[in-house]
């Protein structure tokens, strides 16, 4: 039943970790840090966003906006671009156009690091204020 639930949960992409990635976003309002903890599932590091960028292939489909992300085993899974909520101005900025995923890195400074997409072009490293609300996906 584990293995079961974990394929409908998560998706293998082949990817040298073997990380697995979440099928869906994490959309829980209350903090996602108790919403990760079942099924034992994180946000992902800088390194592992990396990962995915650089061994998988990134398709954008301007009907779904978001990317078809394929891995090297040729297992699919989607990342919708749903902007950002900008807390300071309480405005969603780029809907539909960006996407902008927490990763779980830090700096020492405590600032987070996180990456954002658009049709042809992908930033894999940037600062960003905590406060700011980005899209969480988990991995495994």
């Amino acid at each position: 039943m584990k293995n079961i639930l974990q394929s409908i949960l998560f998706v293998n992409l082949g990817l040298p970790s073997g990380t697995l990635w979440a099928r869906s976003n994490e959309y829980r309002k209350k903090n996602n840090s108790d919403a990760l903890r079942r099924y034992g599932r994180h946000v992902p590091t800088i390194q592992q966003w990396d990962e995915l960028f650089v061994h998988c292939t990134l398709k954008w489909n301007p009907f779904l906006r978001g990317f078809k992300v394929t891995g090297p085993n040729g297992r699919r899974m989607f990342l919708p671009a749903r902007g950002y909520w900008n807390a300071s101005r309480k405005f969603t900025f780029f809907p539909c156009r960006m996407g902008y995923y927490r990763s779980s890195s830090t700096t020492r400074l405590g600032t987070a690091k996180a990456v954002y997409f658009f049709p042809n072009y992908v930033n894999r490293e940037f600062l960003t204020r905590n406060e700011d609300k980005f899209s969480v996906r988990t991995v495994k």
